[in-house]
């Protein structure tokens, strides 16, 4: 038994493997298993006959249900030490060769309550009663209402009850909603719709992602901000280099990061690849880039050109983590070289972690 890609416990039956989650390696458990797809079936955990000595307290009064902070039964260390561990592993399977072995960090918070200040959460009727929630863990898939989740600010946490009690006396507006997305900022709580730009729910792991970002890059006289969204990190280049140039396909983004009239920071819309390429015919030279896609892998076609810049570092900063080692192997093989890696716990008490990678050309002496 071990743990699996998403934190969960699994065994091997005959079958095949029986993913488990809120389990530890060393639990002993009656469970109900579902059906087998590929020779991998997800069970309920009916009753824990023993429990391994790893399991601490989850305190929340969700969690055996609830599909969010699947790892709230680790100690912060050992999802420390989980996270690491997974982060090696994908960089080892999906990475350039010998990647496994380079410098790994962890950029961490540590808190696991009271963080989070922005989630979308499903609207569901069931028996004329509004859930509001995450998808739970049973085989059936209904959502659980999580109107009181420690994971939430205090603010939204009692937003998401003043809203809940509001669609408890409007149940035939509840079920015109699929989602509800509520967020927290600058200390007011309002609903956002369905056009409104990304924001980061975890503003403290946000600050620190900034901070490692930084200090990997080191100082630019230009920096390339490429897939730049509404502009985390690109407030904080304008303040480090002289010159930014900001690129996103998304319009609404780049209209929210033209609107900051940040000093010395150039905004074009459109893809990545194509940006580049028109960024190249114009000569453009620049010294670093930060690039922070969505979670599918870019590959060459997008990144082909970031070979012609000058760059001496390039920060990558992956969402998605086997995303992110796949587009190391394109970036090696256009000529950088993988220096340092990190797990940016953005989501704490979750098996998610943005994988951040420090890549620096590849000099003449190395090439030779």
């Amino acid at each position: 038994m071990g743990l699996g890609h998403t934190g969960e416990g699994w065994c091997r039956l005959d079958e095949g493997f029986v993913s488990v989650p809120h389990t530890h390696p060393g639990d002993v458990v009656d469970v109900v298993v579902g059906p087998f797809r590929r020779g991998r079936a997800w069970a309920n955990v009916e009753r824990f006959v023993s429990r391994s000595p790893r399991h601490v307290d989850p305190a929340c009064p969700h969690y055996d249900r609830c599909s969010g902070c699947v790892l709230r039964h680790h100690s912060v260390a050992h999802e420390a030490e989980y996270k690491l561990h997974a982060a090696g592993e994908i960089l080892d399977r999906y990475g350039p060769e010998f990647a496994a072995t380079i410098p790994l960090d962890l950029v961490t918070t540590g808190v696991r309550s009271g963080h989070r200040t922005r989630g979308r959460m499903t609207v569901e009727v069931r028996d004329e009663q509004v859930h509001i929630g995450l998808r739970g863990l049973a085989l059936d898939r209904k959502v659980v209402n999580i109107r009181d989740c420690p994971a939430q600010a205090p603010a939204w946490r009692a937003a998401m009850g003043w809203v809940g009690e509001w669609l408890d006396a409007h149940v035939d507006e509840a079920r015109g909603l699929d989602t509800l997305d509520l967020r927290l900022e600058d200390g007011q709580v309002f609903i956002a719709g369905p056009d409104a730009p990304w924001t980061h729910p975890n503003p403290a792991a946000a600050a620190l992602l900034v901070d490692w970002t930084l200090r990997a890059l080191g100082p630019c006289s230009t920096a390339l901000d490429l897939c730049c969204g509404t502009g985390t990190v690109t407030r904080a280049l304008a303040a480090l280099c002289p010159r930014v140039v900001s690129v996103d396909e998304d319009r609404a983004a780049t209209a929210a990061v033209a609107a900051l009239e940040l000093p010395g920071v150039e905004v074009r819309t459109g893809r990545l690849g194509v940006v580049l390429r028109k960024l190249r015919k114009e000569r453009v030279v620049a010294d670093g880039a930060v690039v922070n896609p969505m979670r599918r892998p870019l590959g060459r076609k997008q990144l082909g050109d970031l070979a012609h810049f000058g760059l001496g570092r390039v920060v990558y900063l992956g969402p998605g983590a086997v995303s992110a080692a796949k587009d190391a192997v394109v970036l090696t093989e256009l000529g950088f070289v993988l220096r340092r890696a990190a797990v940016i716990d953005l989501h704490p008490a979750t098996s998610q972690f943005m994988l951040g990678l420090v890549f620096e050309r590849m000099s003449n002496d190395t090439a030779g």
